[in-house]
């Protein structure tokens, strides 16, 4: 069967599982022990809690270009509005060739000033999506 060991990261043992098609697989200890099983559910509870979405707080989607300091240029300013970070995670799958995905996720944002915050943020990078998960407010703004 296919295993994985408890050392292995959320991310290796996703790939693994759909490198393989499979929805689960043993947990073995270093002394090739039955330690456990990982599924799909696992993985999913651990990314709710990786991204932070039980906060409630708001996501944003950039397509920012990739040079150093890109992503700390957006997140200086959330963080300018006093916004707390719960997460940042970014992709290259499907982005254009020198740039790549950002999402955001933050908590603690004044609503009342959401749209300078927007503004700032369109001055940094090109904002994708802005979901309010405490409101249920979700705006797009380009198509990705």
């Amino acid at each position: 069967p296919i295993t994985v060991h408890p050392d292995f990261t959320i991310e290796e043992t996703t790939h693994i599982l759909l490198q393989h098609n499979i929805s689960g697989c043993p947990v073995l200890d270093r002394q090739d022990q039955l330690a456990g099983i990982i599924t799909k559910n696992d993985i999913f509870r651990a990314m709710v809690s990786v991204s932070g979405i039980p906060k409630r707080g708001i996501q944003f989607g950039f397509l920012v270009e990739e040079r150093p300091g890109s992503i700390k240029e957006i997140t200086d300013v959330i963080r300018e509005y006093h916004a707390r970070l719960i997460s940042i995670m970014t992709a290259y799958e499907k982005a254009p060739r020198g740039y790549r995905y950002l999402y955001i996720r933050a908590f603690n944002i004044n609503r009342e000033r959401l749209p300078d915050l927007m503004t700032a943020l369109r001055e940094k990078a090109k904002i994708l999506y802005m979901v309010d998960l405490r409101d249920g407010n979700r705006e797009t703004y380009a198509d990705y």
